[in-house]
């Protein structure tokens, strides 16, 4: 099945886990990616929350991958400050048979501590994650899409108004 970002943001919440399911762990992003979340799945009653997180709080991930294990930081406020560090791999879901590419906040300041993501690749460079905390259904649906810009690259450029579908270098 190939889906599109605006798929996505349209699929009901058991849309949303059919794909998830159906979808391969993909490779561990490499690089700056921007970020949407997705609340009320399918409901025209999350437009509002998704626009104010993606505005104000969370503009997306940086990605790492290293010979010592790969990691990412989280973009957050309008200046996109790379925060909330994660550990980055492959292992089984929660959620889904087979594996994920897993995001580890379990080693990361206590204010995130308690978060586990599991991201699946849905379309070429776009992500689909679910977000774990502490029940063991996800909280909240996001989309992520891969950047191909280097790590070392464009730290300071804006994530721009690309919502999940990002752009390509």
């Amino acid at each position: 099945m190939s889906v599109t970002a605006s798929d996505l943001l349209k699929m009901s919440r058991s849309g949303l886990d059919d794909v998830f399911r159906s979808s391969p762990p993909g490779s561990i992003p490499n690089g700056r990616s921007n970020g949407t979340a997705i609340f009320f799945p399918g409901s025209w009653v999350g437009v509002i929350p998704r626009w104010l997180v993606r505005l104000l709080v969370w503009k997306g991930k940086f990605f790492r991958r290293g010979d010592q294990g790969s990691s990412l930081k989280n973009l957050i406020t309008p200046f996109a400050f790379h925060l909330f560090e994660a550990k980055v791999y492959k292992d089984d879901s929660w959620f889904a048979d087979g594996e994920a590419v897993i995001l580890d906040y379990s080693q990361s300041s206590f204010l995130v501590s308690s978060i586990r993501d599991e991201i699946r690749q849905v379309a070429d460079g776009l992500y689909l994650g679910q977000v774990f905390g502490e029940e063991a259904r996800p909280s909240v649906y996001v989309g992520v899409s891969q950047l191909t810009t280097a790590p070392h690259d464009h730290l300071d450029e804006p994530a721009g108004r690309e919502g999940l579908q990002g752009r390509s270098r």
